[in-house]
């Protein structure tokens, strides 16, 4: 399996670069969270549920 090597677009600390780099970040960054939502969505709901049920025992 080989690396591939990106080439620079542009000139390495101009603003095009710069505004490359925060797209790029950006992009991880949505993919993380989207990942990360995924991953905690079932212990949130567990949690909701835990929650509703302690709610139902004290209140009755």
């Amino acid at each position: 399996m080989t690396k591939k090597v990106k080439q620079q677009k542009y000139k390495p600390g101009s603003i095009n670069d710069l505004k490359e780099q925060l797209e790029n970040v950006e992009n991880k960054l949505r993919a993380e969270m989207s990942w990360f939502r995924d991953e905690i969505a079932p212990l949130k709901n567990k949690q909701r549920q835990l929650l509703h049920e302690i709610e139902k025992l004290t209140d009755g």
